[in-house]
Order: C-alpha cells, then sequence, then structure tokens
C-alpha cells in the first residue's frame, strides 16, 4: 500500500471489490461520509484510550479494524482480513495507520490529501467550532472569492463600474443555498450535476437538526433557515473532493483549485534563506550519488504562492533518460570463442586429424 502513491492509485483486488466497493457503493450518496465518520470516531476513542497507557503507538488495532469493517457489512475471509491490516499498517506495530486508509479509501494522494486539508484549516480558523465549519463561512468565503476575481477580470477589461457591480451581486445574501454551492463546487469549465445533488442530499440527510428547509420568494429572495446556521464536517469536505478529484488530470490544476477556492492559498512568497539547503551529517542533499527519484520531485510542492505564477508553464516533467546503445555493435556481440580462438587451417586440420597416420591418408 505504501507504494501506491501516484494520480490513480491502483487498489488490490481485495481492497478495491471486497472492501471500497461495499463501503462506497452500498452506503448510498453519503455512504463514503458515514465510512470516514465512523472510522474517525473510532480512531479518536482508540488514540485517546491509548494515550492513557504507557502504549507509543497510537491508532485501531487488527481487531477493531476488522470488526469496524464487519460492522458496515465487509465480508473477508481470514487471510484477507489478516493482509489488508498488515497492508495498513505502516510502521509494523499492529496498529493501523489512519491517513494510509482514509487516502486509499478517498483515492486522493498525498498532495491532494494536504490541499484539502491545508484549505480545510484555512476554513477552521476562519470560523470553526468543534472540528465543523459553518455554512455561514462557506458562503461568504466563496463570496469574497468570487468578488476578488470579478474584480480582477474588471479590471483586465478597463472597466470599473462592472467590477463594482459584480461584487455587490455576488456578497448579495439574497442567493439561494443550492445556487451557491453549485457555483461553489462547480469548476470553471465543466458542471457536475450529479455529483452536486448527491453531495447535497448527503448533507441533507445527515444533518438532524434542520427543521427548517430554504424559502425562496417570487423574486429569489431566500428567507432564513435552519440550513444557513448547519455546520459541515471535514468527512463531508473530503468526501466532495474525493469525487471532484478525478476531472483533475494534474495535481498542480486540483491544488490550485482547491486552495484558491477558498482563499487558502499563500499570499508572500518565501523569504530570504528559507529555501536554503541544510547540510546533514550525511552532507550535501542533493549530491549526485544522493536519492533523486522523480516521485519524490512530482510530489513536492512549489515553494511559492500560485497566485505568483502560471502553473501551466511550470508542470513537472520526468527527465531525459539516455536510452540504451543499440545491441548490434561488432564490440558487444564478439563473443569469447571468437576473441579467444580462431579458425584452423587445413595444416592444422590434418594435424589433429587422428586418422592421419594412416598411410592411405598420407599417399
Amino acid at each position: 500500500m505504501a507504494l501506491l502513491n501516484n494520480n490513480n492509485i491502483r487498489e488490490d483486488a481485495v481492497f478495491k471489490w471486497r472492501v471500497k466497493h461495499t463501503l462506497l457503493c452500498h452506503g448510498g450518496a453519503g455512504g463514503l461520509v458515514n465510512v470516514l465518520d465512523d472510522f474517525n470516531a473510532r480512531h479518536a476513542a482508540a488514540v485517546d484510550v491509548q494515550s492513557q497507557t504507557v502504549c507509543t503507538d497510537a491508532g485501531l488495532t487488527y481487531a477493531q479494524f476488522t470488526r469496524f469493517l464487519e460492522d458496515h457489512d465487509v465480508e473477508l475471509t481470514p487471510f484477507e482480513a489478516a493482509y489488508l491490516c498488515r497492508s495498513f499498517d505502516d510502521h509494523g506495530t499492529g496498529h493501523i495507520s489512519a491517513n494510509t486508509f482514509t487516502r486509499h479509501l478517498t483515492g486522493l494522494n498525498e498532495r491532494r490529501l494536504r490541499a484539502v486539508k491545508k484549505a480545510w484549516s484555512s476554513l477552521q480558523e476562519r470560523g470553526g467550532a468543534g472540528g465543523e465549519v459553518s455554512r455561514k463561512v462557506l458562503l461568504s468565503t466563496y463570496a469574497a472569492v468570487e468578488a476578488e476575481r470579478a474584480c480582477a477580470a474588471a479590471s483586465d477589461a478597463g472597466s470599473p463600474t462592472d467590477c463594482a457591480a459584480q461584487s455587490a451581486m455576488l456578497t448579495e445574501p439574497a442567493l439561494s443555498l443550492k445556487g451557491v454551492l453549485a457555483s461553489t463546487f462547480g469548476g470553471a469549465k465543466e458542471t457536475h450535476g450529479r455529483l452536486k445533488e448527491a453531495y447535497l442530499a448527503s448533507l441533507r440527510s445527515r444533518r438532524v437538526g434542520w427543521t427548517e428547509r430554504v424559502k425562496t420568494t417570487a423574486e429569489g429572495v431566500k428567507g432564513e433557515s435552519g440550513e444557513t446556521a448547519a455546520y459541515i464536517s471535514y468527512a463531508e469536505f473530503l468526501a466532495f473532493y474525493a469525487g471532484v478529484s478525478p476531472e483533475f488530470a494534474t495535481d498542480e490544476a486540483f491544488v490550485t483549485h482547491v486552495l484558491q477556492s477558498w482563499a487558502a492559498d499563500d499570499v508572500t512568497r518565501p523569504t530570504l534563506d528559507e529555501t536554503a539547503r541544510e547540510w546533514g551529517p550525511g552532507g550535501d542533499p542533493l549530491a549526485f550519488d544522493g536519492p533523486r527519484y522523480v516521485k519524490d520531485a512530482l510530489n513536492l510542492e512549489l515553494g511559492i504562492s500560485s497566485k505568483s505564477f502560471n502553473y501551466s508553464h511550470m508542470q513537472r516533467e520526468h527527465p531525459y533518460v539516455e536510452p540504451l546503445p543499440p545491441l548490434n555493435r561488432p564490440v558487444i556481440m564478439k563473443t569469447t570463442v571468437q576473441r579467444t580462438y580462431v579458425h584452423f587451417d587445413k595444416a592444422g586440420q590434418s594435424l589433429a586429424d587422428p586418422l592421419v597416420t594412416r598411410r592411405s591418408q598420407l599417399a
């Protein structure tokens, strides 16, 4: 499992068809959210209990992880259960790694998962409570981002009046909840109707405290309702971007979309000596004999804000590898026998002939 860290995570047959298919397909629209909430709750409880003991490792044990799968109607043989437990035990301590299981369940590689976590942390700083973020914060953040984009587009066109009009229209509280969420998660190029409908349905089904619904008048004015003040958990936020991730071919495009959509991007470039090379006990970390893998380069983020560059001109490409020399060279094709031994002439053949002593051959 640790080696499967690319854009399209290739799962094996046991996890993909016996576990992932059951957890995601049999749970309905909010199946992934339910699984993530349950797993995170059990993981937090296990960490809380283990922190009170001398155990330094934290996480679900093999038995607790197997019980979690059984509670979600996942049928496994003893061999398959032991195989999954060993696969998600990164350190071999008998505890399941929550990050590895979440990454493989959602299909997000480490770089995309870091972008989602960074955006969620930014939203929590603006107005989070109890590990959740209110819809008011989401709507206000999205409106501010869209207003900034509208002002930038209007400034490029040379019409400041349109900039003010578009900003007022985007910040108007009369926008419907469904319309704002659709615009937020729809993307700039393509609208994913089914995905948004499933996402909205899962949010509505999971909030028991929503007693009021959106009331829209003929003029399109939305009244105050319980949905406006409702909260969204990290599991719901992560589940949505797990479905959106396949629509982005490169990590750069996904990271830029997520961070800029929620104003979670870095606002400044690195300061002086911030990216300096730190020499360790092994010498220069960027020496030619050091580990320089293409996979590590692809998973590293750039040290500047995506607002400061056009990432389309900075796509990471695999380095050029010189092909092997052709195999039809005379030096390569010459064998050891051809180099050491030569062909015998007629005199040598006659001397080596065991029948040369016969009188009939001497004549």
